[in-house]
């Protein structure tokens, strides 16, 4: 899959959230409202099929939790970190 390309700087808001959700992964859960529609949006036209799209999307949103703890943002935030993600998750 073709990753997504942001071009959004990160804002203070997602700074912060990226850091509580290293201390708290409860708190990651405002990170995946903020881009779940994104994600799926994402796979559901990269996969062209619901089911599909939810397995990259549930992929995806998994090992960004297990790995925030050493995530650090770049200038555009946690954005382009999930889209790669999201464009590595193997299609079965």
């Amino acid at each position: 899959m073709t990753p997504i390309i942001n071009t959004q700087p990160i804002d203070a808001d997602e700074s912060a959230l990226v850091e509580r959700a290293k201390r708290d992964p409860v708190a990651f859960g405002a990170l995946y409202d903020r881009y779940i529609d994104r994600i799926y949006g994402y796979a559901l036209r990269e996969t062209g099929h619901a089911a599909a799209a939810q397995d990259v999307t549930s992929a995806t949103f998994e090992r960004a939790l297990r790995h925030i703890p050493r995530f650090q943002p770049g200038p555009n935030g946690i954005a382009p970190h999930l889209d790669r993600n999201a464009g590595g998750v193997p299609l079965a």
